[in-house]
């Protein structure tokens, strides 16, 4: 009697510009004739594993040839001080220009994007309605880009709760789970290009002679307008600080971590430390690890080299999945 093909499912973890490696995994899967069931994602992992349901990953690795960091900073919609550091309105209409299609009930592999409810902390699961806005939500990294509503919920970035959901393919009906950990190398950086290191600077303080509230009838409008001129000066500040951490990111001498490190490497770490306990709860078949850690948050110009990473190390695991895919009864078990 003869046995039904397993069905093999992928699920694609967060990792920021490390997450291009997800596409040169799409790739040598593809190459080798291997076909995928279900994939799961989280923040970028969702992103790819969108393009890769929606039949526009070719799209999306075309894009990506033409990366290079003017292109990366003209994504960034500046607001603040609000919900976050960038609007992320540009990333939004980015996924939107990447994406053959829209809604999920037309993708050609079953996809489930991965989010946090910010209030609850609740693990949201979108699997149908609007891709682009799934895909927004759980791209949400928190402190840099805003919230993304849906209905009545705020979501952020899906890494905060399930950096790596290789449960969510298994619910989806997997039989064998391909992980990709972006995550593995995040904390010892080894062969990082950029060190941080922090420096003291002796810096002359001054008092503002207006930084007093005046409380007379004739300076009534004096706190409104000088309210805006502080939240301008704090825009323009901001933007400043982000053009000059652009322009040093080549240099390889040792710089001051700025709020992009400071918030991304937090997440890291956590994100981290959510990886290692998740992957023994919810061991995979195959577990891919691309060494990426020397990568920062948006390292996107980098995308050539990310993604023959993510091809080379998935190449040296087809034996082992051919196995896994042919052989009768259960699988192996991580490999």
């Amino acid at each position: 009697m003869d046995q039904k093909p397993k069905k093999l499912g992928l699920a694609l973890g967060s990792g920021a510009s490390r997450g291009l490696a997800h596409v040169g995994v799409v790739n040598a899967l593809e190459d080798a004739g291997i076909s995928v069931d279900y994939i799961a994602g989280s923040s970028i992992g969702a992103l790819v594993g969108a393009t890769y349901a929606a039949g526009s990953i070719n799209k999306f690795h075309d894009f990506l040839t033409t990366v290079d960091w003017k292109v990366v900073a003209s994504y960034f919609d500046f607001n603040f001080p609000q919900k976050g550091l960038l609007e992320g309105r540009k990333l939004l209409g980015l996924i939107e220009s990447l994406m053959i299609e829209s809604d999920f009930e037309n993708l050609n592999i079953p996809f489930c994007a991965i989010a946090t409810n910010l209030s609850t902390g609740e693990e949201i699961h979108l699997k149908d309605g609007n891709l682009i806005h799934a895909v927004r939500a759980s791209m949400s990294l928190p402190g840099i880009f805003n919230p993304f509503e849906i209905g009545d919920n705020y979501l952020v970035d899906g890494g905060l709760v399930n950096p790596v959901p290789v449960d969510v393919v298994r619910e989806m009906g997997a039989d064998i789970v391909i992980a990709v950990d972006l995550n593995h190398d995040l904390i010892k950086r080894n062969g990082r290009k950029k060190k941080l290191k922090t420096r003291r600077r002796n810096r002359r303080i001054s008092v503002d002679k207006d930084s007093r509230l005046l409380t007379t009838a004739s300076n009534a409008n004096w706190f409104p307008t000088k309210l805006e001129q502080k939240y301008r000066t704090l825009e323009k500040s901001v933007k400043q600080s982000v053009n000059r951490w652009l322009e040093d990111r080549e240099n390889e001498e040792m710089r001051e971590p700025n709020i992009f490190d400071v918030i991304a490497n937090s997440i890291n770490i956590m994100e981290f430390k959510i990886t290692q306990g998740k992957l023994l709860e919810d061991r995979p078949d195959i577990l891919i690890q691309p060494k990426l850690g020397h990568l920062n948050l948006f390292d996107y110009d980098e995308a050539e080299a990310t993604i023959e990473e993510g091809y080379q190390k998935t190449k040296s695991k087809l034996k082992d999945l051919t196995q896994l895919l042919h052989q009768n009864g259960q699988s192996l078990g991580p490999t």
